[in-house]
Parts: C-alpha cells; sequence; structure tokens
C-alpha cells in the first residue's frame, strides 16, 4: 500500500528537411522510444520518498549548417530523487529534489564559420530545488521556491568544456504571498507581493559576467458579483522598487537593462 510504481514508454518520430543557398537540400528522419521509470515509497502518511529516470526526444534543431545538412533532435535524460512531505496538518506542502540533467546533440558554433552550426555539443545540468507552498491561514497562503543550478558544458567543439552554460544563474529563489480578505466591510478584497532573485550570470564564452539581481512585484485585486458574473478590478506594480539591473544580455557590449516600475490595470467580467 505504500510503494507505487510508474513505468511507461513514449515512441517519437520527425522527419527534417534542410537547405541553404545552393546545396542540395537535406532531409534527415529519426525515432526513438523514450523510457520513463518512477518509483515512490511512502514510510510515513507525510511523508514520501521518490526517485525517477525520463529520457527525452525533442523536436529538431533550427540552426544553420554551413553544409546545409539538417541537425538531428535533442535528446536528454534525466535522474532525480528526492522526498515531499506535509505539514501543518496538510496545509503546507514541501518538496526537496535532486537532479542530475544531461542534454546531448546541443548547437555549437562552426569552427570554419561561427555564423554556422556543428552538432557536437553535450550540456549536463545537476543542482537541488526546494519548494513549499500552501495555507498558513484560511486567508494566508504562501508560495516560496529555491534553486541551485551547476549546469556546465561537457562536450563542445571549441574548447568550452567545463564552461558554466550562458545565462544561467547557480542561485534563484522566489517568495510569493497573498492574503484575502475574508470578512467586510473588506471581503473580496486580496493583496500580494513577492520577489524573485538571481545570483550572477555567465557570457558565452564565460569571459564576463552580469551581476545578479532581486526584483518585488505586488497586485491587489477586488471582486465582487454583478448580477449573476464575477467583476474583478486589479492592479500589478511590476519592479516595484524601480531596481535597475539587466534583464538579459548577448554579450559584454550588448546588455538589456531591465524595464521600469510598470503599473498595469484590468478589470475582468466572467459569466
Amino acid at each position: 500500500d505504500n510503494l507505487h510504481l510508474l513505468g511507461g514508454r513514449r515512441y517519437d518520430w520527425a522527419t527534417t528537411e534542410s537547405q541553404f543557398g545552393t546545396n542540395p537540400a537535406s532531409k534527415t528522419e529519426n525515432q526513438a522510444f523514450s523510457p520513463r521509470v518512477g518509483l515512490v515509497y511512502q514510510p510515513l502518511p507525510w511523508l514520501a520518498l521518490y526517485g525517477s529516470y525520463v529520457e527525452s526526444f525533442g523536436s529538431e534543431n533550427s540552426g544553420l549548417s554551413r553544409t546545409g545538412e539538417a541537425f538531428k533532435p535533442e535528446t536528454g535524460t534525466q535522474y532525480e530523487a528526492g522526498l515531499k512531505t506535509e505539514l501543518l496538518d496538510r496545509r503546507l506542502s514541501a518538496t526537496l529534489a535532486f537532479y542530475h540533467l544531461t542534454k546531448q546533440n546541443v548547437l555549437t558554433p562552426d569552427p570554419v564559420d561561427p555564423n554556422f552550426s556543428v552538432q557536437t555539443g553535450e550540456a549536463r545540468s545537476r543542482g537541488i530545488e526546494v519548494d513549499l507552498a500552501g495555507e498558513i491561514t484560511p486567508a494566508w497562503s504562501l508560495i516560496a521556491a529555491y534553486a541551485y543550478t551547476d549546469a556546465r558544458i561537457t562536450q563542445d567543439n571549441s574548447g568550452r568544456e567545463g564552461f558554466r552554460v550562458e545565462a544561467v544563474p547557480e542561485h534563484s529563489s522566489s517568495v510569493w504571498t497573498r492574503y484575502r480578505f475574508l470578512r467586510r466591510p473588506l471581503q473580496g478584497l486580496s493583496v500580494e507581493a513577492g520577489v524573485f532573485a538571481a545570483g550572477e550570470r555567465t557570457g558565452f564564452e564565460n569571459d564576463f559576467t552580469v551581476p545578479g539581481y532581486a526584483r518585488v512585484a505586488a497586485l491587489a485585486a477586488y471582486r465582487w458579483k454583478l448580477g449573476g458574473s464575477k467583476l474583478t478590478a486589479q492592479l500589478n506594480v511590476e519592479n516595484l522598487l524601480d531596481k535597475e539591473y539587466f534583464a538579459g544580455f548577448v554579450s559584454a557590449d550588448s546588455l538589456d537593462p531591465s524595464a521600469p516600475r510598470t503599473l498595469l490595470g484590468s478589470i475582468r467580467l466572467g459569466f
């Protein structure tokens, strides 16, 4: 009664055609069976231990080959193990997960002409994820998460083995909370707020880093009945503290600045 097993296989097939310039068209056909296995052991009513193994077969790569050759689809394997538990009379649930993911057939720059790609890459991502979600009280709910991600290039034709995967922070976390007023005169009003934080990120050649950041968001919503319908007025505030940070980047000379404090109002009518 406290041991559960999940098993399955997925069959995919993909046909890709590619042509560039005067090169003859290239066509590839790929197919694969992708297994998945999961095991859950529940020694106590409030505690479950689990493990899983999954293989994936993705869609075709959209890069461009110098010879016009079509690329093979990406494939991946993932191992995961962890535990799930419930707290405060099952009002809160928590998950701790350890994972190891490897992705094959990753595109890397062509050493002859970096404007094109060759398919010799492999990337590995492993880390820890912690999640907490539920209701502290009937009116107050909370979602919190933390992730440590060690994402690195494990196979590459340009000497990048061991490099961190670009734009992936090692540390990231978020907390979001909501409070709903359940009694008059504020019944129907809810307020929410949260913060998202990410550590520093590195460039493609690991030759520069972009600083980490934290941004705060909030919203307020009021819901009331209008005849047989429900009317909701809501105000969202993104980047509440008007924090300046780099949301993304292409290179050390091409950084995307964050959007300033942004307010968005909406009115929804549900029938």
